[in-house]
């Protein structure tokens, strides 16, 4: 069976073997669990104390806890990501999504606290989807202006355009940083029409997917 929050892809085995844990939860504590997952999935870190206060009378041990968010992240992110909750022709929304939480066999009230707690925070997580997803560095700043002659080495570039592009976050072998590197590129008329035709052709292709 295919489901909307997973892309019309089945649903993955480890999400599934989840169900039976997170059904062990009562509404209110599924509720205030998923707020703190929402939060996570916002940039903000996961407060461990308030996931174990809210799976103690669940009994959960620790692979249960870390099961159990990774499962209603993993949920709440493609409801979010695929557009479950945005309503439409094809009947999405949060009844939607309850629908398909309780064919994975989680009570209808849990399956209900989850749509609704991804509700309330969908239009956060979109944005911060949008800020984050596919992307390793942050445009800082952008200049724009003339370029300058450097003796005989930029007669073929004179008269061109300089674009300066400060980046912060450049990857290293440890990861991402949070220094900012400055790069410049000269855009000559004969490379603009160039980078145009191919920044449309990227376009196309992002709006066909």
């Amino acid at each position: 069976m295919r489901f909307r929050f997973c892309g019309d892809l089945d649903c993955p085995d480890w999400v599934l073997a989840e169900m039976n844990s997170l059904s062990r939860l009562t509404s209110v504590k599924m509720k205030l669990l998923c707020q703190e997952v929402v939060k996570s999935l916002a940039g903000a870190p996961l407060d461990y104390e308030a996931v174990k206060k809210l799976t103690a009378d669940a009994k959960y041990d620790e692979g249960d806890r870390e099961g159990a968010v990774a499962a209603l992240s993993f949920v709440i992110r493609g409801a979010v990501r695929h557009g479950v909750l945005a309503g439409g022709e094809r009947g999405e929304g949060e009844e939607a999504m309850v629908l398909e939480l309780t064919q994975l066999g989680l009570p209808r009230e849990l399956a209900k606290a989850i749509a609704k707690a991804a509700a309330g925070g969908a239009n956060q997580l979109r944005k911060h989807f949008r800020e984050t997803s596919l992307r390793l560095n942050h445009l800082e700043s952008a200049e724009w202006g003339p370029s300058e002659r450097i003796g005989e080495m930029n007669t073929d570039i004179n008269g061109g355009q300089r674009l300066k592009l400060k980046v912060k976050g450049p990857v290293t072998w440890d990861g991402p940083t949070d220094a900012v590197t400055s790069h410049e590129i000269i855009l000559t008329p004969l490379i603009v029409p160039t980078l145009i035709q191919d920044l449309k052709r990227a376009l196309s292709r992002m709006e066909e997917m």
